[in-house]
């Protein structure tokens, strides 16, 4: 039984491989040059938010002065269409730490 189960698993996952398609690939920005990642962490949910028709993503970017500061980076589209970024460079986060998370 167990078997047949592994097998039927296979089988349904190869099933639905071919059923799905690459549509589009989209680079919102690099991933700042530091030890821990700070975006797309394993812990890290929903860090792309569908709402009333726009796409949001929030994000840490390197500054383009100092690629050791980070900043966080908001931005939208509508589905589909480009992203607008919106770099908040008040705040410059300088510590390597991969818990510091944004959830859009």
């Amino acid at each position: 039984m167990v078997a047949f189960l592994r097998i039927f698993s296979v089988f349904s996952y190869c099933l639905l491989a071919a059923c799905l398609r690459h549509i589009q690939t989209t680079r919102l920005g690099l991933d700042p040059p530091t030890i821990n990642r700070l975006n797309g962490e394993s812990f890290q949910q929903d860090a792309l938010a569908t709402f009333n028709g726009y796409q949001y993503a929030v994000f840490w970017e390197a500054s383009e002065r100092n690629v050791s500061v980070r900043h966080v980076v908001v931005a939208r589209r509508v589905v589909g269409g480009e992203f607008e970024k919106l770099v908040l460079a008040d705040y410059g986060q300088v510590e390597d730490d991969g818990h510091d998370v944004y959830v859009a």
